[in-house]
């Protein structure tokens, strides 16, 4: 992890579509180019700890639909009811096009989304889980 300084809610102008009928879930969509190494946004949510985040997984994989992010063994973001466009962004491991990195932004961990590659107008927002 490195140190920015200041991060950016949104850099970039994104859209949200409804589930493809392939059943992959809401996805996040570039609503206008995004350029290879620009800065997407910041993965934004409540943070909680490990065992609170372990908890909600549970019972959010029931009602198919959960939106937590791993920023470090000790704690989570849940954007749920406080997150932003980013939590629709779909899972890839075959064609990423976002990295994902959490970083210290004034002794806080955050977690940002870069474009690997340009995205065009449209394009679904896509990283490996993991």
């Amino acid at each position: 992890m490195f140190d920015v300084g200041v991060m950016l809610c949104c850099a970039a102008n994104l859209s949200r579509c409804p589930p493809p009928p392939t059943g992959a879930g809401w996805g996040a969509f570039a609503a206008e180019p995004i350029s290879k190494g620009d800065l997407i946004g910041e993965y934004v949510g409540e943070l909680l700890v490990q065992k609170e985040a372990d908890r909600r997984g549970k019972a959010n994989t029931y009602a198919d639909c959960t939106y937590l992010f791993d920023v470090s063994d000790v704690h989570a973001l849940d954007a749920a009811q406080q997150g932003n466009r980013l939590r629709f962004v779909n899972h890839s491991r075959l064609r990423p096009n976002c990295d994902v990195r959490v970083m210290m932004v004034d002794g806080d961990q955050r977690v940002g989304f870069w474009a690997k590659e340009d995205i065009g107008a449209g394009g679904e927002l896509l990283f490996d889980y993991g």
